[in-house]
């Protein structure tokens, strides 16, 4: 059979490609023993990139958008309904946004001075 799928995602933000991945499906899925699951993770392959493709115009604005030190979370899921028999699958995907903040950790028994700003903050 020989199926392969190819899936590039490039970052338009710098010009070069960020990954390349070649998927050979066929190959892969003679490990899986199972012909029901088989058919299944095949399926959803085919729908991922199916999906990944329709929002690609998105995942691409968001790639450069996306500030340094930011990033992009893409999820695939695979829902199996079986009293439905029914095979959802869903991807997502989101700009990781972080902020941090550090300190030492308090000890209850000493007194503590309030720093410059912490004072409203409380």
């Amino acid at each position: 059979m020989g199926t392969n799928f190819r899936i590039i995602l490039t970052a338009r933000k710098d010009g070069h490609q960020l990954k390349q991945i070649t998927m050979k499906i066929e190959e892969k899925l003679q490990a899986i023993q199972s012909p029901k699951i088989r058919a299944i993770v095949a399926r959803s392959a085919s729908k991922y990139i199916a999906l990944m493709a329709n929002q690609e115009p998105e995942i691409l604005e968001a790639m450069q958008e996306a500030e340094e030190g930011q990033k992009i979370s893409i999820s695939h899921a695979l829902i199996l309904d079986l009293e439905r028999n029914q095979q959802k699958d869903r991807v997502s995907f989101s700009v990781k946004h972080s902020v941090e903040a550090d300190g030492e950790i308090p000890n209850p028994d000493q007194l503590e001075l309030p720093v410059t700003g912490e004072e409203d903050a409380a």
